[in-house]
């Protein structure tokens, strides 16, 4: 294989990755919409862990989409120029650890 058919590959590949992401990213939007319909602002929920479980939940999804959306910019990037491997791409990925670390302090509750 030469090496402009892996590049092309690699773009073909990392834009249909960037487009799952978008659509996770969605398919997140639509759950907080749905969850926060469904329970309203003034949610009706008596005991104090109901309400903590409930917090958690929608501040994890609204992560889950941020990190999905970062990702998706950064797949969108590779599948521009063909380069998975410069400063800024690696930026994106210390960016999504580090919220992938702040979701999972939330979900543990040490936050």
């Amino acid at each position: 294989m030469s090496k402009d058919h892996i590049i092309e590959k690699l773009k073909k590949g990392s834009l249909w990755i960037g487009i799952v992401c978008v659509l996770a990213s969605l398919f997140n939007v639509v759950i907080i919409a749905a969850v926060f319909l469904w329970k309203g602002v003034g949610f009706n929920i008596t005991d104090n862990y109901g309400r903590f479980a409930y917090l958690q939940s929608l501040i994890s999804y609204c992560i889950s989409t941020v990190i999905m959306a970062i990702a998706a910019l950064m797949f969108f990037r590779i599948a521009q120029n063909g380069i998975p491997f410069t400063a800024k791409n690696a930026r994106f990925v210390r960016i999504i650890g580090a919220v992938f670390l702040l979701d999972a302090a939330v979900m543990t509750g040490a936050a």
